[in-house]
């Protein structure tokens, strides 16, 4: 699927001869299905190798009320209850539904294979640094702008950073693992950064400031692309 409504573009039937995209999906729109609640998904990251914490009774800080909340619940723990690296250490898959502005805790989280924390005011990602079986990472509706911190996450398939501040990609570049990567919503200008992230079938780029996509020349994978509200793109040829 190509998107591409809202720019500057004149004749695009050339695009049918693409090997990936008919002529029927062009300009087309479809929800965005959340693949955190896919099968498929959860099956092929529950083969990971677990890892135990160093010290599995040691006391973690979690001084977001809201995350706190959720981990007790999750957990099945008493409001106030302690959470120990042991704990946090037996997550494999986590949901939070809105309100979360720090992660601080989530570092403990060593077996963690997918996280969804939207419609918060997440901005620092250190805490997920060292989560190295991460697969699934959703924090679109955040205020986020640094993704500095994702580049050591080279497990991670799946990446949704929608409606947040982002605008220099370069971090996301050796995350060759990649398949979908969601990015609407943002402060793009440069995609220069995605042009080696060949895995990549799912690339949403749409409502922000793009205008040169000779980088996904390279892209060979796609099946579905949404470039659309970037005014400033007029050449599409590189697609073909």
């Amino acid at each position: 699927m190509l998107q591409l409504r809202h720019n500057r573009l004149l004749g695009v039937i050339f695009l049918c001869a693409a090997s990936a995209i008919s002529a029927d999906e062009l300009g087309a729109v479809s929800a965005v299905a959340d693949a955190t609640t896919s099968p498929a998904l959860h099956g092929a990251l529950d083969v990971l190798e677990t890892a135990e914490p160093s010290d599995p009774d040691a006391l973690v800080d979690i001084p977001d009320a809201t995350l706190r909340r959720t981990l007790e619940e999750v957990l099945g723990k008493d409001e106030d209850a302690a959470i120990t690296r042991g704990d946090m250490a037996s997550l494999t898959h986590l949901t939070i539904d809105g309100g979360v502005d720090q992660l601080a805790g989530l570092d403990h989280a060593i077996n963690l294979v997918s996280l969804a924390c939207a419609n918060g005011g997440v901005s620092d990602l250190t805490p997920l640094a060292g989560l190295s079986s991460l697969a699934w990472l959703d924090l679109r509706g955040n205020a986020i702008s640094d993704v500095a911190p994702l580049a050591g996450l080279g497990s991670l398939t799946g990446l949704v950073l929608n409606r947040n501040d982002i605008s220099d990609l370069t971090p996301l570049s050796v995350l060759d693992g990649l398949t979908r990567l969601e990015l609407r919503h943002n402060a793009v200008f440069d995609i220069m950064p995605l042009a080696g992230l060949r895995s990549l079938t799912w690339l949403e780029l749409s409502f922000n400031a793009v205008f040169d996509i000779t980088p996904l020349a390279r892209l060979r994978s796609l099946t579905r692309l949404g470039v659309h509200y970037n005014r400033a793109i007029s050449d599409i040829t590189p697609l073909v």
